[in-house]
């Protein structure tokens, strides 16, 4: 009797799976809309609620643009306050310090590269005294607003005041609410009532996203894994002892 050897090449295919399994996922912040951006305003006391937050709105001559500046707010009142300072120029309340106008609105455009990478999104709004927020048309919260229908004439629930006039308020904006490309956020900004001494905004919105990426295998992995050469590392070999006749 002799003994014959035979060799088998086996694939290490544990190895394989786990050098081509996705990485864990990479998550990276993205500012869409940063503090100190360009708004468009009005601020003349008329009822725009909610029209003016359609994309499909058309803008009269009433609307402008205003820059907010570095740390600081647009609005009116409280100039001297060291945290945040309302810039020059401020914001309109009317003809009468006692009768002010109730609603200021605030529209901004933003792009948003690929919305189905978004994990969340998150409006940090200074708001003094309260604001109902839309993207593309569609109301996404409230911040300080009764439920029910809102008017131009809508109260805010309380009213705001000291450190709460300047500290931001975080609130969570869902994922589907926004599109691959240019979406439109647009505020408005509501009183607690006509003799409301002050009105502060500003707003940053902030999306988290996450790019699960494949990673390519060695080439001494790949080749003899295709059987096409018998480098170290991927495979290994067997050797068997068999009896013939």
């Amino acid at each position: 009797m002799h003994i014959k050897h035979s060799i088998r090449i086996v694939a290490a295919t544990a190895l394989a799976g786990a050098l081509l399994a996705p990485a864990a996922a990479s998550a990276a912040s993205a500012t869409y809309v940063p503090y100190a951006s360009s708004w468009r305003v009005l601020d003349n006391g008329t009822d725009q609620t909610p029209g003016f937050a359609a994309s499909s709105y058309v803008e009269t001559a009433a609307w402008r643009t205003e820059t907010v500046q570095a740390n600081k707010v647009l609005g009116y009142g409280d100039n001297g306050r060291a945290n945040l300072p309302t810039q020059t120029p401020n914001l309109s309340f009317g003809a009468s310090s006692s009768n002010k106008y109730i609603t200021t609105y605030f529209r901004q455009t933003f792009t948003v590269p690929d919305a189905s990478q978004l994990s969340s999104l998150m409006l940090n709004l200074i708001r003094d005294d309260a604001a109902v927020i839309y993207i593309n048309g569609v109301e996404v919260a409230r911040s300080n607003m009764p439920a029910g229908p809102i008017t131009y004439l809508t109260f805010s629930s309380t009213i705001v005041d000291s450190a709460a006039e300047y500290t931001p308020n975080a609130i969570n904006i869902p994922t589907t609410a926004v599109v691959s490309g240019q979406n439109l956020l647009a505020i408005e900004l509501h009183q607690r009532d006509g003799t409301s001494s002050d009105i502060s905004f500003s707003a940053q919105l902030v999306g988290t996203t996450v790019d699960t990426v494949v990673p390519e295998a060695p080439i001494a992995i790949l080749l003899p894994l295709l059987g096409l050469a018998t480098l170290g590392g991927g495979v290994y070999i067997q050797r068997r002892r068999t009896a013939a006749n």
